[in-house]
């Protein structure tokens, strides 16, 4: 008896160290395929500022937005590393408190950098409250707006199409932001049993955890993103906040 609980002793702690190694080698591919997406998203958005400079550099607004544009890209990876260089808190999936932001700056600001270069290609539409306060997490929440806008960019890579960002307030009176796309659209199916999943994606080049992320810092942040989308006509994405009390939202 001794001998063999010696033994399945021994066959237990060899499973549980096969078992971290895996469990490591998984939170190394996760963390890998996060920090290539948000890599991903900064190229683009580079790539688009460099590619209007032959076009556009005589004009001086350009070579204004463009190194509002560098300096933000800049700063992204800037944080890239610093996350790789803290991969334990990259990988906790932890989140700060929510607190009182002003989405409008937010939504300008990624706006500027992520759909306004793309205006000689699509239409762009806009429609934003003076200010609008919502309880979040404005760094991640600002990625979550990136990744839409981008998203909503690539889903009409083959013709021209249009662009919309809207702001404002529910009738239940929550800050709320939505995205929309005149692409290909998306398919209910797909909807119901694949958006948001990780590693879930209608790209040729994507590891598919772009919406799965979004959604879940929305969700920590105590706030709902739903999609309304049909095959050839186009994509809405709107995420729907906590608002921010004693905040005087735009309506207000």
């Amino acid at each position: 008896l001794a001998d063999n609980l010696g033994l399945m002793t021994k066959q237990i702690r060899e499973q549980l160290a096969r078992e971290a190694e895996t469990r490591q080698f998984q939170s190394f591919v996760r963390l890998s395929a996060v920090l290539t997406h948000d890599l991903k998203n900064a190229i683009e958005a580079l790539s688009l500022t460099v590619g209007n400079m032959e076009q556009h550099f005589d004009n001086r607004e350009f070579r204004a937005d463009a190194m509002k544009s560098l300096t933000g890209c800049t700063d992204k990876l800037r944080a890239l590393v610093a996350r790789l260089s803290n991969p334990v808190a990259t990988l906790s999936g932890e989140h700060k408190r929510p607190q009182p932001v002003d989405l409008v700056p937010i939504l300008r600001r990624v706006i500027s950098m992520t759909a306004e270069p793309a205006s000689g290609r699509h239409e762009i539409k806009i429609e934003l409250p003076g200010t609008l306060f919502a309880l979040v997490d404005p760094e991640r929440i600002e990625k979550v707006v990136e990744n839409l806008i981008i998203n909503a960019r690539e889903a009409m890579m083959k013709e021209r199409g249009t662009l919309s960002i809207v702001a404002g307030t529910t009738a239940e009176g929550k800050p709320f932001f939505s995205v929309s796309d005149s692409g290909e659209g998306m398919s209910q199916r797909f909807i119901a049993e694949r958006l948001f999943h990780p590693f879930a994606t209608t790209k040729k080049r994507g590891v598919g955890l772009g919406l799965y992320t979004c959604r879940e810092v929305v969700v920590a942040n105590g706030g709902s993103i739903t999609v309304t989308s049909e095959l050839g006509v186009g994509t809405t994405f709107t995420v729907t906040l906590v608002p921010a009390i004693g905040s005087q939202n735009h309506d207000e």
